[in-house]
């Protein structure tokens, strides 16, 4: 019986786990997007190199 909870318990903690990385993912990735004073075409300079680009 010790065993079937061990087991549980494991996936319990897997699910977790996968779920954390999950969320920690989709907001890593909606960090990197930034409005930066995009204009009506939702574009902006890149200061820094002097490149346009659009979102």
């Amino acid at each position: 019986m010790m065993h079937i909870a061990v087991a549980f318990l494991k996936e319990d903690i897997l699910r977790k786990v996968i779920l954390a990385l999950a969320v920690a993912s989709s907001i890593a990735s909606s960090a990197w997007a930034h409005s930066g004073g995009t204009d009506s075409n939702g574009c902006h300079t890149n200061h820094s190199n002097g490149t346009y680009h659009c979102h």
